[in-house]
Parts: C-alpha cells; sequence; structure tokens
C-alpha cells in the first residue's frame, strides 16, 4: 500500500502526470463517481461538487469548454480517478476509514481549483440558463 500525506502537496504531484486518455477515463466514468457519492456518508455531502466536476470534464473533454488551465484539468481528474479507484491510499473496503482519504482528495481539490469552477459554473448556466 501506498503511504503518502493527503495534502496539496500531493494533489498537485499526482495530478501532474495525467494525460488525454485519463481525462477521456474520467469523462466516461463521471457518473460512477456521484452514485459512489450518493451511497456513502463519507462522500454524499460532496455530491454537489462531484456533479460539478464531473460536469466540468464531460464538457472539457467533448470540447465545448476548453477555458480552463490544463493544470486545473490534471486536478480534477486525478481527483475523480482517485475516488472511483478502491485501492488508493485507504482502500475503500476499510470499514469507517475507507472513504476519508476520497474525501480528503476532493477538498484538498475543490481548494485548488475553486476558481475555476467559479468561472466553469457562470459559463454553464450562460448556455444553460433555463436550468437556474
Amino acid at each position: 500500500m501506498e503511504k503518502a500525506n493527503i495534502n496539496r502537496e500531493y494533489v498537485n504531484k499526482k495530478s501532474a502526470s495525467i494525460n488525454e486518455d485519463d481525462i477521456k477515463k474520467a469523462a466516461e466514468n463521471a457518473d460512477r463517481v456521484k452514485e459512489k457519492a450518493l451511497n456513502s456518508a463519507s462522500l454524499k455531502k460532496f455530491i454537489g461538487d462531484l456533479s460539478i466536476l464531473a460536469s466540468l470534464v464531460k464538457d472539457y473533454w467533448s470540447g465545448s469548454y476548453r477555458t480552463i488551465p490544463y493544470k486545473a484539468i490534471g486536478v480534477i481528474v486525478f481527483t475523480l480517478l482517485y475516488v472511483l479507484n478502491i485501492a488508493d491510499i485507504i482502500p475503500d473496503v476499510i470499514p469507517g476509514a475507507g472513504l476519508l482519504d476520497d474525501a480528503s482528495v476532493i477538498a484538498f481539490c475543490l481548494k485548488i481549483v475553486g476558481s475555476e469552477l467559479d468561472k466553469y459554473k457562470l459559463w454553464k448556466n450562460s448556455i444553460e440558463p433555463e436550468k437556474q
């Protein structure tokens, strides 16, 4: 098992190696991330944020939203793939603690890309005003 402290540096370092295949995988599996959050007490509080992250990655992958630094996409994709990985730093099958590392990665992602998410939400609302 990988030993690491989950912090801003960890998320930035791991996200630096994200590539186009990872973006595709995250976009194709974005709905699974939301499902996992809905079924987890530790992650349920992040469902709204995960929905936005998933939507952003899908819009990025489709080419409809590219006004975001690649580094920010890397952080978001790393986060979504981390949440999907059941054998991460603390395996998800460990009762009570298995999803705490996932929650930590999500929280650091939101801190790192918060301003980019705000820009995306403005853009999304401008093209879908009926959903406001």
